[in-house]
């Protein structure tokens, strides 16, 4: 779900998609093991970005919560 959710971000963010794929250009450089991280190197980057989404909606969404809590009581 992060890879997805974070493919969806990154690819909605043009700077952050062109800033992937010259990462993992630029891992393809690497002698021997450079392509295979270079295939690797997008989805792992994907994932971080998911991940650090979910946290933000996870802070806001507690914190949204607290709020009402607070209101409604």
């Amino acid at each position: 779900m992060f890879l997805v959710g974070g493919g969806i971000l990154t690819h909605g963010i043009h700077r952050l998609a062109v800033l992937i794929k010259h990462a993992a250009l630029q891992i393809a450089r690497l002698p021997g093991i450079g392509s295979l991280l270079a295939a690797l190197t997008p989805a792992l980057l994907n994932g971080i970005a998911g991940i650090i989404a979910g946290g933000v909606a996870l802070v806001l969404v507690n914190g949204i919560t607290d709020l009402y809590r607070r209101f409604r009581s």
